[in-house]
């Protein structure tokens, strides 16, 4: 797989974070992920194998929560 998947726990992260990276020119994709609990779900934010580690790092530069990098 040439993805790299940054999981956050709310819809709001999740967009957040895919507005930061189109921002500095990374393409990005959200979807809602398996493993959620009763009390909300879990998003992915998708990038490519080249971006992840620029991607991760203006993600946290941004403050988004990542709880999980697949």
């Amino acid at each position: 797989m040439n993805k790299v998947k940054f999981v956050t726990t709310t819809s709001t992260f999740s967009n957040k974070g895919r507005e930061i990276l189109a921002q500095n020119g990374i393409n990005s994709e959200v979807k809602k992920v398996q493993g959620g609990t009763a009390a909300g779900c879990l998003f992915g934010i998708s990038v490519s194998k080249a971006d992840s580690e620029r991607a991760f790092q203006l993600l946290k530069e941004g403050n988004i929560r990542i709880i999980a990098v697949e």
